[in-house]
């Protein structure tokens, strides 16, 4: 068996324009017709929707082949397709050609660029909130009715249990049933203040945060710190229970937030103030008790006190960091230092005290800490610069450096911008740290009590 497709295809096929094969293995080549022959017409008007192809080859007589496009006008069993009219000569001027219709559904490209855009008036609708970005309450902070969610008194589970559980469990219910009855008395006492009365999964979760931090950090002292936090919530007050809500939530702090202070007024006019200042003097003799310079040291202390300094070589002691160091006042010559002792490691806050508690006795005093960084005292400082400081508190020292004078009574007053004569004067001082200690550095006086400036000058 050998495949015929190709053996037959230089051969022209015996049936020729009638043969109505579609896939025939015979040639069919097509040739043009001859221009305004009649075989040629009758053949167009006879299949108006048939497209013929020309060859300009006719080294054979064989009519070129149509292929059927419509199927409706040759059907299986006709042997003469329908005719239809053929149109000869040119188109009249009544007979015109009418554009398609268009039906009204469909959009044209005009349109469209001349519409707006409907989703430029379309009003856009915020995406939900995903259930993961929503926040739980903390323990810092009180939760709405709505979304609290009561957590049971079970402990939590910790690495080193130091009790058990059970015994755990127990200490847990003796906390939860006396905060449960301060809450009641505050609530009872204080009504309006509902944002310091705690729901019920709020006091469970605080005496789970509670109890797991005993459980943590306290180790084989456990029953004793568990114990003695329950003894002090049994004994605490009403006033206490308050300070501790306020130091643990922060909205209760929100609402105990204190309002701004009043205006200060004396009731009296500008001139009945100046009326009355000479009245709120306070006698020197009192404030020399409190480290002010009532009476200047003589000319002969001073220059002892100068001597003194001299004799120590200008050794000091630091005021940040407490270390001795020396002073250079016109600069060390080998590097133009003006500090020996390297840099000054220091913290620059203040120690903070802890308020004493009864409690202190069962779980110890609270050691002080520093405002700069909370590091307990003693602690290495926080802060380095590149020069010690020291403060002259000494009056004899002080009059070495700049004598005291006494201050002059003012006959001609100086006017301020108003054009006014000062009834008053009250000024301020700006103080930093020199070679020779704390100095003045930028002096501000204003007219009183209508604050009206007088000089502000850099010393």
């Amino acid at each position: 068996m050998f495949p015929t497709t190709n053996l037959f295809k230089e051969v022209a096929c015996p049936e020729g324009e009638q043969c109505k094969l579609v896939n025939c293995i015979f040639s069919h080549k097509l040739r043009p017709q001859r221009v305004g022959s009649p075989a040629t017409l009758t053949s167009v008007a006879a299949r108006p929707s048939t497209l013929t192809v020309g060859n300009d080859d006719e080294s054979d007589g064989h009519h070129s082949k149509r292929r059927r496009l419509d199927d409706q006008l040759e059907r299986a069993g006709s042997d003469k397709p329908a005719q239809r009219k053929v149109f000869v000569g040119a188109l009249s001027s009544q007979e015109t050609t009418k554009p398609p219709k268009v039906p009204q559904s469909v959009t044209t490209l005009a349109s469209l660029a001349n519409s707006p855009v409907l989703s430029a008036s379309k009003e856009v609708t915020p995406p939900p909130l995903s259930n993961k970005v929503r926040s739980e309450p903390t323990s810092l902070q009180k939760s709405t009715p709505e979304t609290e969610k009561i957590e049971p008194l079970n402990p939590r589970m910790i690495t080193n249990d130091p009790v058990g559980h059970a015994k755990r469990a127990v200490y847990l219910q003796a906390m939860a049933k006396e905060m449960r009855r301060l809450n009641e008395l505050q609530r009872s006492a204080d009504s309006k203040k509902e944002a310091l009365c705690l729901s019920e999964a709020e006091i469970n979760k605080f005496c789970l945060n509670e109890e797991e931090k005993l459980a943590r950090e306290s180790g084989p002292l456990y029953k004793n710190m568990v114990s003695g936090c329950i003894a002090a919530y049994r004994k605490m007050s009403l006033s206490g229970w308050i300070s501790h809500i306020l130091a643990n939530f922060t909205e209760a702090k929100a609402v105990e937030k204190p309002a701004p202070k009043a205006e200060l007024s004396t009731g009296l006019t500008t001139s009945e103030e100046v009326l009355f200042l000479p009245r709120l003097l306070t006698d020197l003799t009192s404030l020399s008790k409190h480290g002010y310079v009532s009476t200047p040291p003589t000319a002969a202390e001073a220059a002892e006190a100068a001597a003194a300094v001299q004799a120590s070589a200008n050794y000091e002691k630091c005021d940040r960091c407490q270390s001795r160091f020396q002073v250079f006042p016109e600069r060390r010559e080998e590097d133009g230092a003006l500090t020996s002792n390297g840099p000054c490691v220091h913290h620059w806050g203040k120690p903070i005290h802890p308020k004493r508690e009864k409690t202190d006795a069962i779980k110890g005093a609270k050691d002080p800490t520093f405002s700069c960084c909370n590091q307990l005292l003693g602690t290495k400082g926080c802060t380095e610069l590149s020069t010690h400081v020291f403060v002259v508190k000494d009056a004899k020292r002080l009059a070495s450096i700049s004598p005291f004078v006494e201050t002059p009574e003012n006959l001609d007053p100086a006017k301020g911008v108003d054009g006014k004569a000062a009834s008053a004067v009250t000024f301020d001082c700006e103080m930093g740290y020199t070679v020779y200690g704390l100095e003045c550095i930028r002096l501000t006086a204003v007219t009183w009590p209508e604050g009206v400036p007088l000089v502000d000058v850099l010393v």
